[in-house]
């Protein structure tokens, strides 16, 4: 079979190879993949951005994924070969207290599906079959990518911001998470605006424009100055210092700034400004495994415009995902394997 994999340690080093077809040990299933997303995630793993030390090349990249069984390991139970399926990528050890309490994404123990070990950027992958969720018939198995992505969003939104109908509420950074974040936050009644680099305006805030939202251009000028007035809470999805810099400054007094980004680099903040407005800056981190019903169920429900934000992509071209995603280009490239 193909696989789009991250070779070794090298900036940028992946690149489709042929890898043999994994077999299901005990507890686990084989998944024919039908979609998997690209996510920043992904992109500061190809890149071997810091932070990713942990990962061990050659790893086949790949967790936003929906797919099919076609097989069962020994002891598998309650699942059944053609049953349609998302897979949990942030994966807890289903043991320890944070994992009791639903937070496996905090568990110490926790693994992630393509970074810790072989994803779905594949045409086969085995997983445990505790990290799987049954896939709703109105929910197509190449639409089951975005469920990930949109998980994390609610998790930022809904467990980690304080958020109420009447807010302005700015989300800084019109990539995917952002995107999602503020669909949410709009869900919840909120006034949303969203924020990108004039590198954005062309592709990913004109879509965001085109669902509705009100966008504005970070430069130079104060980002205060183009508001209608201080924000409620800002949400920093663009993994910019020069944005999370501009976040104190921009919160009302008393207001919350919640950091759902990943960085590539260490950012400095003057904390005096966030002492003296007495402001709540939360991060948020992966999602649970309710979510991801929460996700389904709003997806089920027509809740989520996500079929515009899509990008499909064969397998094959998997690198021209990443260099476009990477350029900017697309919103949410899918590789697609058949």
């Amino acid at each position: 079979m193909i696989a789009f994999r991250k070779l070794d340690k090298v900036r940028a080093a992946a690149d489709i190879k042929e890898v043999d077809e994994p077999s299901p040990g005990a507890g686990e299933v084989l998944l024919k993949v039908a979609a998997c997303g690209v996510c920043g995630s992904d992109l500061h793993a190809y890149n071997d951005d810091p932070g990713y030390g942990h990962m061990q090349p050659p790893v086949t990249l790949g967790h936003e994924c929906g797919g099919t069984i076609v097989a069962l390991g020994e002891g598998v139970g309650g699942w059944e070969t053609g049953q349609a399926v998302v897979v949990n990528a942030t994966q807890g050890c289903c043991r320890c207290p944070d994992c009791r309490r639903g937070a496996e994404q905090l568990c110490q123990n926790r693994r992630v599906i393509g970074i810790h070990y072989d994803g779905c950027m594949a045409e086969f992958v085995k997983i445990e079959a505790k990290h799987i969720f049954p896939l709703p018939d109105t929910i197509s198995v190449q639409d089951a990518a975005i469920i990930e992505p949109f998980t994390i969003a609610l998790h930022c939104v809904c467990e980690r911001s304080e958020i109420y109908p009447g807010d302005l509420v700015v989300v800084s950074g019109p990539g995917i998470i952002g995107m999602l974040c503020a669909i949410v936050a709009r869900l919840r009644g909120a006034r949303v605006m969203i924020t990108g680099a004039p590198a954005d305006a062309e592709v990913r805030l004109a879509l965001a424009e085109t669902l509705g939202f009100e966008t504005v251009i970070a430069d130079d000028q104060p980002l205060l100055d183009k508001l209608p007035r201080q924000p409620d809470a800002l949400i920093e999805a663009s993994g910019s210092s020069f944005a999370l810099g501009a976040a104190l400054d921009t919160v009302r007094p008393g207001g919350g700034i919640t950091i759902v980004a990943q960085y590539a680099r260490p950012v400095s903040w003057f904390m005096s400004t966030g002492v003296r407005s007495e402001l709540t800056v939360r991060f948020s981190y992966g999602s649970s495994q309710p979510e991801y019903l929460q996700a389904m169920g709003l997806m089920e429900a027509g809740k989520i415009p996500y079929q515009p934000l899509l990008q499909h992509y064969p397998l094959a071209e998997a690198k021209s995902a990443f260099l476009d995603a990477l350029a900017q280009k697309n919103m949410k490239p899918v590789l697609l394997t058949e």
